[in-house]
Order: structure tokens, then C-alpha cells, then sequence
């Protein structure tokens, strides 16, 4: 049977020491610093997200315009994905 390896002993901590005040304050800063952190971001995200939905709706809606004026022979398949594989030339 083999030893069990060395152990460092320390004391606990309790509760109203200074060192522990001070660790649970240092950590409650943290926190707070990573909350606000992330509180930024997720405004930056959600701007950005509704700027793209803004777009893509903008992009639709020329794309929609648009297929007003094609002609049926403007129209030629592509390879990319079956609605674009018709005709938008609507009569």
C-alpha cells in the first residue's frame, strides 16, 4: 500500500475574518464588472441583429420591385437554391 501524498494544512477561514470580507468584496467586484460587460454586449448584439433584419427586409423588398420589370427571358436559372431557380417575371 502505498502513502498518501503531503497535504498542506491550512487553517479555515471563518466568516467575519478580514481576509474573507475582503475576498467576497473583491469577488462581488468582479462580478459586477462582469455583468456590466456583458450587459454592454448584448446592446451592441441586439443593434446589430436589428440592423440586419433591417437590411435583409430592405434587400426583399428592391428584390420584390424589381421582378416587376423582368422580362421572361431575363430570367435564367441559377444553382444556388430552388426559389431562385424560378422565374420572378410575374404577368
Amino acid at each position: 500500500m502505498t502513502a498518501p501524498g503531503r497535504r498542506l494544512v491550512r487553517s479555515p477561514l471563518s466568516k467575519g475574518s478580514p481576509d474573507a470580507r475582503y475576498q467576497r468584496q473583491k469577488l462581488r467586484q468582479r462580478l459586477e464588472q462582469q455583468q456590466q460587460a456583458l450587459a454592454r454586449w448584448q446592446k451592441r448584439l441586439k443593434r446589430a441583429f436589428s440592423t440586419v433584419l433591417r437590411c435583409q427586409g430592405n434587400i426583399a423588398g428592391i428584390e420584390r420591385h424589381s421582378s416587376i420589370w423582368r422580362t421572361p427571358h431575363e430570367c435564367q436559372p441559377r444553382e444556388t437554391s430552388y426559389r431562385d431557380r424560378e422565374c420572378l417575371y410575374e404577368s
